[in-house]
């Protein structure tokens, strides 16, 4: 760990103390992010970009709920770019990478605007935490295997956790018997409309790019 990852830490764990739902949720992200860039082997540049975007990738979730009361992943994209660049510049973080990692920031939600292999192993953790957190069927995981996952070593991380072995929905008693089989069936049919899209739009870009040609 840098100093710099190790400053951002702890302005994120200061940030965001008494949240030990959102303290817990980067710092997964964050490690599963890291198991995946080893195993894509990036450079060291790179796996430092990835573990700091990990860490304030959600950095925009509080001023989105006073806002706008609500933690939509768009209200984030808008409200945690300025709140990450503040941080990370205070951190000691190189310029350019705190401007790739705004980008970051302002995309993890949106899986049509996957430009690099930094966004995409973040895109890709995120998931893999969301997935149990929020309690998604094995049929989801499958989807967003087609979907969103593109690197090897971020399929893998899904299958181990959700797909081999058994392929069956997470009980509620594993991550808290508040939820409901409906939650599941309600968020389950939200994912697959929002993967039905992403499928349509790369399909018409697709068909767009052979009229080109």
């Amino acid at each position: 760990m840098s100093e710099t990852e190790r400053k951002t830490l702890e302005a994120m764990l200061e940030l965001y103390a008494g949240d030990a739902k959102r303290i817990q949720h980067f710092i997964k992200v964050n490690a599963f992010a890291q198991i995946i860039a080893r195993r894509e082997g990036v450079d060291e540049l790179t796996r430092e970009r990835i573990s700091l975007a990990a860490y304030v990738h959600d950095i925009g979730i509080h001023e989105s709920e006073r806002k706008y009361n609500s933690s939509a992943g768009k209200y984030q994209e808008i409200e945690g770019p300025p709140l990450a660049e503040k941080l990370l510049i205070e951190c000691g973080a190189d310029s350019a990478q705190v401007q790739r990692i705004c980008r970051i920031v302002a995309t993890h939600h949106t899986y049509t605007a996957i430009d690099g292999i930094d966004l995409q192993i973040l895109v890709e953790a995120d998931f893999i935490v969301n997935c149990f957190e929020d309690g998604l069927s094995a049929r989801s995981a499958e989807n967003a295997l087609k979907n969103i996952f593109r690197t090897d070593g971020g399929k893998k991380l899904l299958r181990q956790n959700f797909l081999d072995g058994q392929s069956r929905r997470i009980r509620a008693a594993d991550y808290g018997a508040h939820r409901t089989t409906c939650d599941y069936v309600r968020f389950d049919a939200l994912l697959f409309k929002r993967l039905q899209k992403t499928d349509m739009r790369r399909s018409a870009g697709a068909s767009r790019a052979e009229g080109k040609s």
